[in-house]
Order: structure tokens, then C-alpha cells, then sequence
């Protein structure tokens, strides 16, 4: 069996206030409620921040990140939250101080893959009788 390591792992229960508002959903070490409060609880892992330089005022919004898009990813979020989830990125990395080029870098990256994510066509599987 294959399987990455993930680069952190959070060793306590954390909450945090997003924009992503009006809904109630549990996944794993992950839930989010109608007000926007996201916990995420102790263990819960994550690669840091994907393709970019990983420092100190990325630790937190590559957390938030992460969580918001697995969710986004396994549909218990609409799809159209993607956008709210990087802004939310972009706003929490503002609050652990990190300089304003660098949000507007990596907030263009990531915008410009999820974009490109959702727009490439998913593959369909055939079956073929025998």
C-alpha cells in the first residue's frame, strides 16, 4: 500500500471564524456550523501549503485551506464555496501577518488551479458486458 505522510498534524482541538456561513456539516476530525465556526479536532493532518513556500504565516491558513476544500471536495459543501475557502485563506493569512505580495501570489495560484480543477472534465467509467 501506498500512502503520503502528511507534513503536520494537529495535536490539539482548534476552532476559527470563517466567511463560510448557513451550514451544518461533520466529517471526520472537521465540522463547520451555521455561523461559520470551524473546528478542527486533535490529529487531524495536512501537507501545509502546496506548492508554495511553507513558512510560519502559511501553518494556519494552509489548515483552514485544507479543511474547507476537503469538504468542498467530498460534496458536503457546494462546489461554488471553493471561492469563499480561498478568500478565507487569504484572510487568515493577513491575520498571521504575512506580506501582501504573498497573499495576492499565492490567493492568484490557488484561484487559478481550483479553476482549472473544476473545469476539466471528470472521466466515466464503462462497463462492458461479458
Amino acid at each position: 500500500m501506498k500512502y503520503v505522510r502528511s507534513k503536520y498534524t494537529l495535536w490539539e482541538t482548534e476552532s476559527f471564524e470563517t466567511i463560510i456561513t448557513g451550514y451544518e456539516v461533520t466529517h471526520g476530525n472537521i465540522s463547520l456550523i451555521p455561523n461559520g465556526l470551524l473546528t478542527i479536532h486533535k490529529g487531524y493532518s495536512w501537507d501545509g501549503a502546496t506548492g508554495a513556500i511553507d513558512t510560519r504565516d502559511f501553518v494556519v491558513p494552509s489548515l483552514i485551506h485544507d479543511a474547507l476544500c476537503e469538504l468542498i471536495n467530498l460534496e458536503l459543501l457546494p462546489v461554488y464555496e471553493q471561492a469563499r475557502a480561498d478568500e478565507q485563506m487569504r484572510i487568515t493569512q493577513e491575520s498571521q501577518g504575512m506580506p501582501w505580495y504573498r497573499r495576492m501570489i499565492t490567493y492568484m495560484v490557488v484561484r487559478v488551479y481550483q479553476i482549472n480543477k473544476r473545469s476539466k472534465p471528470k472521466r466515466k467509467i464503462l462497463e462492458i458486458p461479458t
